[in-house]
Parts: structure tokens; sequence; C-alpha cells
């Protein structure tokens, strides 16, 4: 089976990244029935739903770590990657959340990755 995570991806993480977007794509897909937002508003927040659980638990691991978060890894790669989930702004061509709502939480990851990319390496942990 193909890894959700990266290359050397224990099976355990693989099976965690499973379980763990299938149930937010399945809670997505019940949440928009529930609201009936049609057949292809449904595919796409459940498919949202699927990607977001996906890359939280992925990134959560090891393989990813090794893989993804890695010192060989330019900077504006990692910036890129993180740039173009946007998922807010899909989001609200297929809910009813407002288009400030998307641009907020855009921009708040957009911050967080900076600062993340500007932090010195290696520097003592707050927790």
């Amino acid at each position: 089976m193909p890894s959700l995570i990266g290359p050397d991806a224990t099976p355990g993480e693989n099976a965690i990244a499973l379980v763990g977007c299938l149930v937010g794509a399945a809670l997505a897909t019940a949440e928009a029935r529930e609201k009936h937002r049609g057949l292809v508003r449904t595919l796409v927040l459940s498919a949202l739903a699927f990607d977001l659980v996906r890359g939280v638990a992925a990134n959560a691991t090891h393989a990813a770590a090794r893989v993804w978060h890695r010192s060989e890894v330019p900077p504006l790669k990692q910036f890129m990657f993180a740039a173009a989930h946007i998922h807010p702004f899909v989001a609200t061509c297929t809910t009813d959340a407002p288009t400030k709502w998307a641009a907020h939480t855009y921009g708040t990851m957009t911050v967080a990755t900076i600062a993340t990319l500007l932090a010195p390496q290696g520097a003592p942990s707050a927790c």
C-alpha cells in the first residue's frame, strides 16, 4: 500500500493517518448531507477534510520529520507547500463561511509558517 505520509512511514503511522482521514471525511460528509449541501459540495468538503486530517496526522510522524522537515529542504519550498493549502477559500465556496474567515485563517497559517521557518534551528522548546 502506498504511504499517505512519505517514504519509510511505519505501518502504524500509515494506519493512524488513514483512520484519521477516513473519520474526518465521514464526519464532513455527514455534516454536509445534514445541511443539504448537494453532491458536489459534499464531495469537495469530504476531500478537504480527508486532506486536512491526513496532513495533521502525517506532520506529527517521524516519517514526515525525516523527509519533509529535514534541513536540506529549502525554506522557500516549505513555505510554498504551506501556501498552496488554500482550503479555507475552497471551504467558503462550499459552505456559509464568510470570505473574511478564510482570509483570517489563511493569514494566520501564513504568519505561523513564516515564524516557524525563521525560528532558530535547535531553539529550546517552551514546553
